[in-house]
């Protein structure tokens, strides 16, 4: 199930909870758990060692792809290397790479500064829009992609030993012990995030 679907089922066995579905800072969550707005958040998280006062609770290991249009001159071809990347323009979320596990040791190890956007965005209408007319590349988390992907809008270039993923953890206060409410949503999320087919 995806994550609406999660939700949906679970207000309707539990139609009683407050759910905040809402993007935003990591540091501006951890305030809001800190005075008690929250109970808990789900986030990416970058791989650095996190604040002890917190329980950081891995869900799930979200994967990005590289993305171009269907006629982008990588598109189709087999054994690309990173330095094949880092010829073309990028567009990206500048916060996605941000947490992004061996985005820049994969180029660090060839000798190679990691690709900067010259567009930095992380909204799909631009993705759908411009990577089919351009030669621009983007890094992104795959799910976000998934429809664009299936309709062939874009196409996933294949860059083999890649292997670019940001951690997504529950977050909550050591301190406090999580609601039972919030650790069934806790539990049916971390599933629909585990297996969103």
């Amino acid at each position: 199930e995806d994550l609406g679907t999660a939700m949906a089922g679970f207000l309707a066995q539990y139609p009683g909870i407050d759910i905040q579905a809402r993007t935003g800072i990591y540091d501006s969550f951890i305030q809001d758990l800190t005075s008690g707005d929250l109970d808990m958040f789900v986030a990416e998280l970058r791989e650095r060692a996190p604040d002890t006062s917190f329980v950081h609770e891995p869900l799930y290991r979200l994967p990005y792809a590289v993305i171009a249009g269907p006629q982008h001159p990588l598109a189709g071809r087999k054994a690309i290397r990173l330095k094949d990347l880092v010829a073309y323009p990028w567009l990206y979320g500048t916060d996605w790479v941000s947490n992004l596990a061996h985005w820049e040791d994969a180029f660090a190890a060839e000798g190679l500064d990691p690709p900067q956007p010259h567009i930095s965005g992380g909204r799909m209408e631009l993705y759908g829009g411009l990577l089919p007319r351009s030669t621009f590349l983007a890094v992104v988390p795959e799910p976000l992609v998934t429809p664009l992907l299936d309709r062939r809008t874009v196409v996933k270039i294949d860059i083999p030993g890649a292997d670019w993923h940001s951690p997504v953890t529950l977050v909550y206060r050591k301190d406090r012990t999580l609601p039972p409410a919030a650790r069934m949503f806790a539990e049916r999320l971390g599933a629909a995030l585990r297996d969103p087919a």
